[in-house]
């Protein structure tokens, strides 16, 4: 069966390689075709590489001019950043007194709530509340003031960054445009050089494209021999294990024997031991005794040679096991060269 396969693989292949060759063929037909366009495209390619310069340059001009209008903005942005921080900072030491105020002031008032009400009393009274009514006035002004101020922060900031990522993103395209000026007077000035390779490089693929067909092949037939080999020396691993059992169930049946027999000449040697046993039972059980002896001896070689003979057996499965391991692990590197081999005849296909 395996070798049957094997040659259903080997046509298979066959047919492959001859569809590649055809493949090859076809190629090389429409390698002149293109070498014909690849002419056209060589004037094309002078005209669009005129047409990249021509973008690189003024990409370039708009970064310098952006470059210049940043240090100015950011001149501008500097000194609105101090006025606002100054601005924020006396607001801040306002709307700060005048809680200060307020807070005092509440609690001047608790202190005069248990006071005995009088004229005067309630005269100071009312002139805590419109204190803390004119500084709570103060606290709600100078509030609208620091989110205005913090508000015209965030937006100059805004303004500030938006022109830095525009300026960033103007300097990329430059250096893109600039690049790719660079990439395309690269890419005319090697063309023919890299129709050259490209030749060597087809040659040598389909060299390449050869060699991994016939290794892939001797690995699949290493393949098939090592599984072959890990078959046999399972079956041979399954008949030793059932010589094994065969060996045990001797060696078992053989002890039994001598347990009883055993268990027989005691008997017979308390029989003998007996006063009042007469001659012709003392000879008949003398002459059983003999015979149980030899049979005791006979049944303890039966277990001496199959002991040595199982562990001969065990020995072997023991060495056929490694011989297995190594083997399915030859499979297993086998399988992964094929894989990659595989890998080898997709790529330069």
């Amino acid at each position: 069966m395996i070798d049957w396969k094997q040659k259903v693989k080997d046509l298979v292949e066959k047919r492959k390689q001859i569809k590649f060759e055809v493949e090859i063929k076809v190629l090389e037909a429409k390698e002149a075709e293109a070498a014909v366009l690849e002419a056209i495209k060589t004037v094309t390619d002078v005209e669009l590489l005129n047409r990249k310069r021509w973008l690189a340059s003024k990409m370039v001009g708009d970064y310098k001019k952006c470059q210049k209008y940043m240090e100015e903005f950011k001149m501008i942005f500097e000194k609105q950043g101090q006025v606002i921080a100054a601005e924020l900072a006396d607001h801040a030491r306002r709307l700060e007194v005048a809680e200060g105020a307020i807070t005092a002031l509440k609690e001047k008032k608790s202190q005069l709530a248990d006071a005995k009400k009088t004229k005067d009393l309630e005269i100071q009274l009312e002139k805590i509340e419109g204190d803390i009514e004119r500084h709570t006035k103060v606290t709600k002004t100078e509030k609208k003031v620091i989110d205005a101020v913090t508000e015209k922060k965030e937006k100059n900031t805004k303004e500030y960054e938006d022109h830095q990522d525009k300026c960033t993103k103007v300097r990329s395209e430059a250096v893109v445009a600039s690049s790719a000026v660079n990439d395309a007077a690269t890419t005319l000035k090697n063309q023919r050089e890299y129709q050259v390779q490209i030749t060597n490089l087809k040659n040598a693929l389909i060299t390449s494209h050869e060699e991994a067909l016939s290794k892939r092949q001797e690995a699949e037939k290493l393949l098939a021999n090592h599984t072959l080999a890990v078959s046999k020396y399972e079956q041979q691993t399954t008949v030793a294990n059932e010589q094994i059992a065969d060996s045990k169930t001797r060696i078992a049946g053989a002890q039994e024997v001598q347990r009883i027999v055993a268990v027989r000449m005691k008997e017979i040697a308390t029989l003998l031991s007996r006063p009042t046993v007469t001659s012709g039972e003392k000879t008949k059980l003398t002459k059983e005794e003999d015979e149980l002896k030899a049979k005791l001896e006979a049944q303890q070689n039966i277990v001496d040679v199959e002991t040595k003979r199982l562990v001969e057996q065990e020995t072997s499965v023991a060495t056929l096991a490694t011989t297995i391991k190594q083997y399915k692990k030859y499979v297993k590197d086998t399988k992964e060269i094929i894989k990659t081999l595989e890998k080898k005849v997709s790529e330069t296909k």
